[in-house]
């Protein structure tokens, strides 16, 4: 009878555990093997690059980018390109973390099978639009769904703002997003969200893609936890 509850209790925490790994995936709308806020060399180490084997590699003080032309398949499909973008978002010198996977795919890639493992991996959706608000303005770009285009997203940073230090929260982040101040936060924390997700199967689908594409955003997440860190800080 012991041997039974032992096995039993270790059943329920290895579920627990489980339970925790893919809603926390699906919360943040992330790769499970590539999370948010990992080092460029850490990415080098996944996929198994170095900086002479990756292209279109920028390096800035503040941010980079690189891309993967080998092929890479990810959900499912080979890619043409894939896109890496890092951000330290504490303007402190402190490690670049990723905040932007882009993926292109070839015009013949199974686009519903990639549908399908994304949906799989951050479940159904029923958001008809997203907002994204460049850093640089406060002017969004709307992208509406459509039969080719589907879309992502967490909470909202409206929801993510902690009470105890709400207006410490929001002058931070109006430091950072040019254009931000009392009377548009508003409206800007309740359109924006802390990650994203967005697919285009077909011609025109998206903006961003003349096609076939897929886009991970995590830089409001990333803000998001800058901010909270030095909130802690100051404590």
């Amino acid at each position: 009878m012991l041997k039974k509850l032992i096995c039993f209790m270790a059943l329920i925490t290895f579920c627990a555990f489980s339970g925790c790994s893919e809603s926390s995936q699906n919360e943040n709308i992330e790769l499970e093997d590539a999370p948010w806020g990992i080092t460029m060399e850490e990415v080098f180490e996944i996929y198994g690059v170095d900086k002479d084997t990756v292209t279109n590699l920028i390096e800035n003080e503040y941010d980079t980018y690189f891309a993967l032309e080998n092929g890479q398949e990810m959900f499912g499909e080979k890619t043409s390109q894939i896109n890496f973008s890092f951000l330290d978002t504490s303007f402190s010198g402190k490690p670049q973390k990723l905040y932007e996977i882009r993926v292109v795919y070839p015009d013949d890639a199974n686009m519903e099978n990639v549908l399908k493992k994304m949906e799989k991996d951050f479940g159904k959706t029923t958001v008809p639009n997203i907002t994204l608000y460049p850093y640089y303005s406060i002017i969004p770009s709307v992208y509406e769904e459509n039969e080719n285009a589907v879309y992502w997203t967490s909470q909202s940073i409206k929801e993510a703002v902690p009470k105890e230090n709400a207006e410490e929260y929001k002058r931070m982040w109006e430091n950072f997003q040019q254009g931000l101040n009392a009377e548009n936060w508003d409206e800007f924390s309740e359109k924006s969200h802390l990650t994203y997700g967005i697919y285009a199967g077909g011609k025109d689908a998206v903006p961003m893609f003349e096609k076939n594409g897929i886009c991970l955003f995590a830089g409001n997440l990333i803000l998001h936890n800058a901010i909270m860190e030095q909130l802690e800080t100051e404590k």
